[in-house]
């Protein structure tokens, strides 16, 4: 009997078809691989994840990937293969790690995967069109269409002679996210927004590549004009992204940060609102990098910051001078630049080109010109006008008692101001006096030169001479932006002005001694603010905070402070970090007691999902593998719809338990939501920050149109209107999905054609399986880590309609949908057929309708206007025939459809594509 590894390489050599050999010939023994198989018409078998059976029980095929262990030290799991694995192969990828050499050979994207992600940040399609093309132009890029041919994959190689050493997949994960900052900078689009994976397993074969889609074939290679491979370069100190593939950390490291100031910095950096680069920035930072390469230059796109040192921003600063196209400012530092490949500094973009340099290590010395904030950290700016003091004392100007400073020359007045950001001319015959400069009234600027018995024949353009004096005044403040600024990195570490996404005020948050957050009011802030020290400045210093809000947000699953002063507080988050290690013995699932809530909640799901084309192409036949994707889908794509789940079944049947369970995976986010369906004032204040809402035992069918109105809204909206009682209403990012358990099937209100909510009858517990409750939440929670690791690294299937997954409609549900159909859709269902062209005279399918109705109730409530109201679109009403009001494109009989169809049209029925017409 063959090993595994054998049979993969006979079936990709000798078997399987593929549109391009040079990709399946990269596999080998030594290579990381993943084998995932079909059920085809097998079943599932009891206990065990992705195995199967045949009727005949002579074997079983399953998934498996080799080797085991991969995230930590792996171990070599290959094994004699007890099945045709060339009869049940739905797919057999790679990571482009050689686990057995330790090295790593490529890393591969999955383009519209990582572009999917960067939708959540504002990627528009003409953006994602412009980036593929971008794309096209990177020589080490090799582009394959997708297994399906609809989407792109992207690999990035390595010289074989010169191979990156990574021990374990984590630190080849980390390798590719390292390589994906490469490719953000090449094309100018961040890649690694929201994106928490790197280095996964890319299908090198697949069952749905065919000769016709042109799945994995070339694109465009990535070779040199010579005909060589264009190889990567491995980055720089890759190595700090291993914290990301591992999911300790959601952002890179900040390199030559102490890690007991790794989240003050980051924090930090977090709370300034992120400066795009323009021209000028990109220009520093190029000319950094090519002029002074000996020092070590680093844009950081996880924290939008520049990484450098300060002995690098003097001597670009003096080169820029002496090159007579000088940076505005001035800028000194104590630093010696003994180490230059060590960064010193960290600087934050500011409008129009300049910088605010940081130094490393809080309580750093620096040159007089610097600053400290009350955090510790030493900071001063770059390219930035400084304030008349500063720039004065710099230049050797000498300050007299009417706040004026005189220089010894015209040309160090003329440096002054231009470190402010002005610029003057001062006449050659004056250029070598001692000139005076102070402020003027109406806040312009007044410059003074001594005259000379020689200037009497002098005619100076916008000079007046008066009183023994030469005197110019400029329209120009000498109060820089420098004297207006206040820190608020103090501030915001005790009071913050909050506001929504749509820009109006969230409230006041007030930081309580122990951590923790308060949202308090403006009264409340003001007595902060005095007890910090500040008294005269109260007032300002609100209108301040409230100028620099922050932003409130709510992204599930993602760190407390995501960039640019948003404030993602009061997120839901993930209690468990997933396992590392999950791999299991013949196929054993490592969260048996997760895998029994759903087969059994799923169970009524199987029959129907495999008749279910949808279902077959994604190999999702079990209703335990469509409610496992639900909830992958959650948590990985937490803003995309997904069907509102109906469960109903006797009391104890175990409904309840699949939401209870799901809360033990998230630290908050999980509601009670009964009250938002059937509030009739609307308010909803608990769906802010709602990943899961859950509907118990609660009947919301009695409020009928207006509760499934808001399951219709807040199932597909992709943003959600907060309304708390007494709070302004407010719109964020929609995040709820939905779960309701009844024991009455007619406690939810499913209507005719609704195309939201999967309806699944849960039947009773079989006899002797029931586990009692506080054992069964025990065991759920120690197998945690490992379900997480099964929903963060379980393929996700394609989008395919409005909904992320789409509904499975059962016969429960179609008897609940006619249950409550009105008496004009039953009508129109049992009495009448569509038919193009054909009509009814109004009256008379009213009076065959009227018929129908047996309470006085009805007859009252079915008046000819309603039912003219109540008539689906698709049948229009109007004068047609003899002036006569008709219904269109119906028929008491069943015919033939005629060539045309009837619209509505200023009050008549007209035809629409007859050939006459």
């Amino acid at each position: 009997m063959a090993k595994a590894t054998e049979v993969i390489r006979q079936c990709l050599t000798n078997h399987f078809h593929h549109n391009e050999p040079r990709i399946a010939n990269w596999y080998t023994d030594e290579m990381e691989v993943q084998v995932n198989v079909a059920q085809g018409r097998g079943e599932p078998v009891l206990g065990k994840t992705g195995v199967y059976c045949g009727d005949d029980k002579l074997y079983e095929w399953y998934n498996f990937r080799l080797p085991r262990n991969a995230n930590a030290t792996p171990i070599d799991n290959d094994h004699h293969l007890k099945y045709p694995l060339e009869h049940h192969v739905e797919a057999i990828g790679m990571t482009g790690w050689n686990w057995k050499r330790q090295k790593s050979i490529r890393v591969g994207f999955d383009f519209d995967a990582i572009t999917g992600h960067a939708k959540g940040v504002g990627i528009s399609d003409e953006q994602l069109e412009e980036i593929r093309n971008k794309l096209l132009d990177v020589p080490e890029a090799l582009v394959l269409k997708s297994t399906g041919g609809l989407g792109l994959h992207l690999y990035f190689e390595f010289d074989p002679e010169n191979l990156p050493a990574t021990q374990n997949h984590t630190e080849h994960a980390a390798l590719a996210l390292a390589c994906l900052r490469i490719l953000s900078q090449r094309v100018g689009f961040d890649f690694q927004a929201g994106l928490d994976v790197g280095g996964g397993n890319m299908w090198i074969w697949h069952r749905k590549m065919t000769a016709e889609n042109k799945g994995l074939t070339i694109l465009k290679d990535n070779c040199n004009p010579d005909g060589s491979v264009a190889y990567l370069t491995v980055p720089d100190n890759w190595q700090l992204y291993v914290d990301v593939a591992s999911r300790k950390r959601q952002k890179v490291k900040i390199e030559g940060v102490p890690d007991d100031e790794q989240g003050d910095l980051s924090n930090k950096a977090a709370a300034q609102k992120n400066i795009p680069l323009d021209e000028t920035h990109k220009r520093i930072i190029a000319e950094l990098q090519e002029f002074f390469s000996e020092y070590s230059t680093v844009w950081s796109i996880d924290h939008h910051l520049l990484q450098t040192h300060t002995s690098a921003l003097k001597a670009y600063f003096e080169h820029r001078e002496k090159s007579g196209d000088p940076l505005r400012g001035l800028f000194e530092t104590l630093s010696e630049g003994k180490n230059p490949t060590k960064f010193n500094c960290f600087c934050f973009p500011l409008e129009g080109g300049g910088f605010r340099v940081i130094r490393y290590g809080k309580g750093t010395t620096e040159h007089e010109s610097w600053k400290m904030d009350k955090s510790g950290w030493t900071y001063t700016y770059y390219n930035q006008p400084i304030n008349f003091f500063h720039a004065a004392t710099a230049y050797s100007g000498v300050e007299d008692e009417q706040s004026g400073f005189t220089f010894t020359d015209a040309q160090a007045a003329i440096s002054a101001l231009r470190a402010m950001g002005h610029s003057i001319d001062v006449p050659e015959e004056l250029a070598s006096r001692k000139i005076l400069v102070k402020p003027h009234k109406g806040g312009k600027l007044l410059l003074q030169v001594e005259s000379i018995k020689e200037d009497n024949d002098l005619d100076l353009v916008g000079w007046i001479k008066k009183r023994g004096k030469w005197t110019r005044i400029y329209n120009i403040s000498l109060l820089s932006d420098a004297d207006l600024s206040v820190d608020f990195e103090e501030i915001d570490a005790h009071i913050r002005a909050v506001i929504t996404t749509n820009n109006t005020l969230a409230g006041w948050f007030i930081r309580h001694e122990q951590g923790m957050w308060m949202q308090l009011n403006k009264d409340d802030s003001r007595s902060k603010l005095k007890a910090l020290g500040y008294m005269d400045e109260v007032e300002p210093m609100l209108g301040h905070i409230l100028s620099k809000s922050w932003i409130q947000v709510s992204i599930p699953f993602r760190e407390e402070y995501p960039g640019n002063r948003q404030w993602n507080v009061n997120a839901a988050q993930l209690r468990f970090d997933p396992a590392t290690d999950t791999e299991s013995v013949d196929g054993e699932s490592l969260h048996p007691h997760w895998d029994l809530i759903f087969q059994h909640i799923g169970r009524e799901l199987d029959e129907y999902l495999a008749e279910l084309p949808w279902a077959q192409r994604n190999h999702m036949q079990t209703g335990q593998a469509y409610l496992m994707t639900w909830v992958a889908c959650m948590i990985r794509e937490p803003f995309e719809p997904l069907p509102y789940l109906y469960l109903y079944g006797p009391q104890n049947s175990g409904k309840s338990i699949l939401h209870e369970a799901l809360t033990l995976l998230m630290t908050r986010g999980v509601m009670r939501a009964d009250t938002a369906l059937t509030n009739p004032s609307d308010f909803n204040g608990e769906l802010a920050g709602a990943i899961l809402c859950v509907v118990e035992e609660k009947n919301i069918a009695k409020h009928g149109a207006a509760a499934y109105n808001k399951i219709k809204d807040w199932v597909t909206s992709p943003v959600i209107s907060i309304h708390a009682k007494y709070k302004q209403v407010f719109q964020q990012r929609n995040s709820t999905h939905w779960i309701q358990c009844a024991n009455d099937k007619t406690s939810c209100p499913v209507f005719p054609g609704d195309t939201r909510i999967t309806m699944i009858h849960v039947p009773e517990l079989i006899p002797g399986a029931e586990v009692p409750k506080a054992i069964l939440l025990a065991k759920l929670e120690a197998e945690a880590p490992y379900f997480l690791s099964t929903l963060l690294s379980t393929p996700l299937p394609d989008l395919e309609e409005r909904l992320r997954l789409p509904i499975v409609a059962t016969s429960n549900k179609d008897q609940l949908e006619d249950a409550n159909k009105t008496p004009l859709e039953e009508f129109l269902t049992e009495r009448c057929y569509p038919i193009d062209g054909a009509a009814i005279p109004f009256n008379d399918f009213h009076s065959a309708f009227y018929a129908t109705l047996t309470t006085s109730e009805e007859k009252s409530d079915w008046t000819k206007g309603k039912t003219k109201r109540e008539l689906p679109i698709t049948y229009p009403v109007g004068t047609y025939k003899g002036n006569v009001k008709y219904i269109g494109n119906i028929s008491f009989e069943p015919a033939a459809p005629m060539s045309f169809t009837l619209i509505s049209k200023d009050g008549r029925l007209v035809k629409r594509g007859a050939i006459n017409e």
